[in-house]
């Protein structure tokens, strides 16, 4: 068990999730609606991931409407 956390390091590594994560962050936490919108659409890989990124920005005042299509498009 304690590898779990390593190979949980290295899964989202090979995904690319961290540096996805990190650069929504970033975004997410300015005020370019341009860079938080093109953060949405660059989310990629398993709902694990985008699923609560996604979430988290339901509570955007700037892109909330468009976290909730792509969440309803993502989940059916």
């Amino acid at each position: 068990m304690r590898h779990l956390p390593l190979l949980t390091l290295l899964t989202l590594l090979s995904t690319g999730a961290w540096a996805a994560d990190g650069d929504f962050a970033k975004a997410m936490g300015g005020e370019d609606v341009g860079a938080k919108k093109a953060a949405l659409q660059a989310l990629s890989g398993g709902d694990d991931v985008v699923l609560p990124l996604l979430v988290q920005a339901l509570s955007d005042r700037q892109v909330g409407e468009q976290a909730l299509t792509l969440l309803r498009s993502r989940t059916g």
